[in-house]
């Protein structure tokens, strides 16, 4: 079949492709469409994945939304009129990177299926202070601990609940928890700027037996790792989009 470009030779699906060789991944490139982005990002995850990688874009843009189809990943880039893929987001945090994200595995639907630490959550109501992807600075959890009340960036409240009682893939307490991603760490020498608040969280719902989509981050300050740290290692297979969202 041929492939469609525009008339400045640029197709949607080079957006991924491009940046392949920055992972040591080589992809057919002829074996997706022209707007095929979706395909090429799950090829690219899974090459990365079976080279015993980390799901690193995870924490590359934390206050971009989930993709509407594929919640493992970040909204895709929308061509513009130069025919060049664009992405509204600055990044946050030059000189620093995300420890800690897990690996796993992904599958041809891209569910992104990995183990971490989690906790249960029940909605809390909305923050008042917290704008949709603000960053998460100005929101934060009231106390550590079980009954804690936490705030996502999208400016949803939740109450952590323990981490031993939520079961049967996730669906009770409406089928949310907080995931633990990984802490920022520095990645330059020299001055070092202080940071109270490197840990980050990602807000995943239950839409089918042990099937989740993410909905939001989370930005929490240090001192939660030793609560963290008690939280239960859970198994998620996250992937879909806004069609799996529900109301809880």
């Amino acid at each position: 079949m041929a492939q469609h470009h525009d008339a400045h030779g640029s197709r949607p699906v080079d957006v991924i492709l491009s940046i392949m060789g920055l992972f040591g991944v080589t992809l057919d490139a002829s074996a997706f469409r022209s707007t095929d982005q979706r395909g090429a990002a799950i090829a690219l995850a899974q090459a990365i994945l079976r080279k015993g990688g980390r799901a690193s874009w995870l924490g590359a843009v934390f206050h971009l939304p989930p993709d509407k189809r594929l919640s493992a990943f970040p909204a895709f880039p929308q061509p513009s009129a130069s025919g060049a893929g664009r992405v509204p987001v600055t990044m946050e945090y030059p000189g620093w990177w995300l420890d800690g994200v897990p690996g796993g595995s992904m599958d041809d639907a891209g569910y992104f299926t990995f183990t971490s630490k989690a906790a249960p959550l029940v909605p809390a109501g909305a923050s008042p202070s917290a704008a949709p992807h603000d960053g998460g600075r100005v929101v934060n959890a009231r106390r550590s601990g079980r009954g804690a009340t936490v705030a996502a960036i999208d400016g949803s409240m939740w109450e952590i609940q323990d981490s031993r009682v939520a079961g049967n893939g996730g669906r009770k307490h409406g089928g949310a928890f907080i995931v633990f991603l990984g802490r920022l760490e520095q990645d330059f020498r020299g001055a070092r700027a202080r940071m109270l608040d490197t840990l980050r969280a990602i807000l995943v719902q239950a839409h089918a037996p042990e099937r989740f989509h993410r909905i939001s981050y989370f930005v929490l300050y240090d001192k939660w790792q030793p609560v963290i740290d008690t939280w239960e290692e859970r198994r998620f297979s996250v992937g879909g989009g806004l069609m799996n969202r529900r109301i809880i």
